[in-house]
């Protein structure tokens, strides 16, 4: 990494600011690389010396990571769990990637190769699923979301709070035939704050951010 070059990561549930920033004239100037990141808090960052293409975020809904400087993200769900990371640090002579969680202990993964290793980070724009953002978002009762999936793999749609507790299982069919399909969503039964919407088939996995006001 370059002298001049520091990263730094912010808290905070929303796509509007950035949640990754990088400078390379120690802070004069900076950008924002937070790309297609969810929008909830970083906590902490990872820069790879091998290939600084290569950057780690710990997120309040765990590991996540980008190959191409922030410009796009997935989540390196492979070997840590979706739950609050606090810390993350490269061990350079072993290349592990090592997180600290909140109440989840310590957790380590092989990043010989990269993050393609750990997750697929084509999920971002599969090919086999539709899924629309949610609407209304804000939600202050229900809301409506329409997706497709094209998949000999199962086909789930979750609905999943910050911490990165399941709350609700929407759908969950055998194999995606393709069609659109529209389905509610009723919130009636949890409480107001941030959560997130996932469809995933196989290693496909798009995830929309709701938010619950009431």
């Amino acid at each position: 990494m370059a002298l001049n070059t520091v990263y730094v990561t912010f808290s905070g549930y929303s796509t509007s600011v950035a949640h990754v920033a990088k400078t390379t004239d120690l802070g004069t100037t900076w950008t924002d690389i937070s790309g297609n990141l969810l929008g909830v808090p970083v906590n902490a960052i990872a820069v790879d010396d091998l290939d600084t293409q290569n950057i780690y975020v710990g997120t309040d809904v765990g590991v996540w990571a980008t190959t191409d400087g922030g410009t796009s993200w997935a989540p390196f769900e492979v070997g840590f769990p979706n739950t609050v990371v606090a810390d993350l640090e490269i061990q350079r002579t072993a290349r592990k990637l090592i997180a600290g969680t909140h109440g989840r202990g310590a957790w380590e993964i092989d990043i010989t190769a990269g993050p393609s290793t750990g997750a697929d980070l084509a999920v971002q724009k599969p090919i086999n699923l539709m899924f629309d953002a949610p609407a209304p978002n804000p939600v202050s009762r229900d809301t409506v979301f329409r997706f497709a999936a094209k998949s000999a793999s199962e086909v789930t749609l979750t609905v999943y709070d910050v911490n990165g507790r399941l709350v609700n299982e929407v759908v969950r069919v055998p194999h995606g035939d393709g069609i659109v399909r529209m389905t509610q969503w009723v919130a009636d039964d949890v409480p107001s704050g941030v959560y997130f919407a996932v469809l995933k088939a196989g290693n496909d996995q798009i995830s929309r951010k709701i938010v619950v006001a009431k």
